[in-house]
Formats: C-alpha cells, structure tokens, sequence
C-alpha cells in the first residue's frame, strides 16, 4: 500500500510542471540567517536583516 502512493509521488514529481524550488531556496536563506544571527541579537534585529534582504 505504502509503495504505491509513493509510486503516485514519484510520477508526480517528474510529470508536473511545479516545482518547489524558489519555496526551498527561500527557507534555506532563512534559515542561514538565523544560525548566523543565533546568540548574537534579538529578535527584533533578527526580523529587520530578513526584511531587509528580501
């Protein structure tokens, strides 16, 4: 059972158009800013070098 919905998944994938990759490399900046920003500010700062960056 389980191999055909991720048969269904993987058809999917490489049949549709859409693609999650501008989502992904959208978190992945995310969350490199944070680790860089961890320990070294506040929240407040954390969220203005994301909103300026974007």
């Amino acid at each position: 059972m389980i191999f055909i919905v991720l048969l269904g998944f993987t058809e999917a994938a490489l049949t549709l158009p859409w693609s999650n990759g501008p989502v992904e490399g959208h978190v992945h900046r995310l969350k490199l800013i944070k680790r860089q920003m961890y320990g070294r500010a506040s929240f407040d700062l954390l969220c203005l070098r994301i909103l300026h960056q974007a």
